[in-house]
């Protein structure tokens, strides 16, 4: 009997949240913080479900880069978006990243210099894509370690 109440109100509250567009910050919880960069290259992935700040996924909330010089790069894996020209940016252009680059219309990436003896700092970026004409935007952070 207990099972048979669990399973409805899993089956309830699950109702419910896509009922008001919730789910994700039911199931979600926190932001997410990504594994420490430490590799030449570190990739991440964007979905996209809408053209509004709350369709844009990153993989991760914030980027986390260990100390050195890593390429940061942004991968679209939904069909039908691109990224804007400036589809990856940094408000207050920051020393620390450089050589934005749109490589293709799916793909962006930018060098993120992190200096030996700096502080942790963090990065707030806009995401920028296109879809059918429409601009989406979103705004997530890169925390240098």
């Amino acid at each position: 009997m207990k099972i048979r109440i669990g399973i409805l109100f899993a089956a309830v509250l699950a109702l419910a949240a896509c009922a008001t567009g919730d789910i994700n910050k039911w199931v979600a919880g926190p932001p997410t913080r990504s594994p420490p960069c430490d590799l030449p290259q570190c990739n991440y992935k964007l979905v996209v479900k809408s053209c509004d700040s709350t369709g844009i996924y990153p993989e991760y909330d914030e980027i986390v880069v260990k100390k050195g010089v890593h390429r940061i790069h942004w991968v679209i894996v939904t069909p039908g978006f691109t990224f804007a020209t400036d589809g990856i940016n940094f408000p207050g252009n920051p020393s620390e990243l450089t050589d934005g680059t749109r490589v293709t219309p799916k793909e962006y990436s930018w060098k993120d210099t992190n200096a030996a003896g700096a502080p942790e700092k963090k990065f707030k970026y806009n995401i920028r894509l296109f879809s059918g004409g429409n601009q989406c935007d979103y705004d997530p952070s890169i925390v240098n370690e």
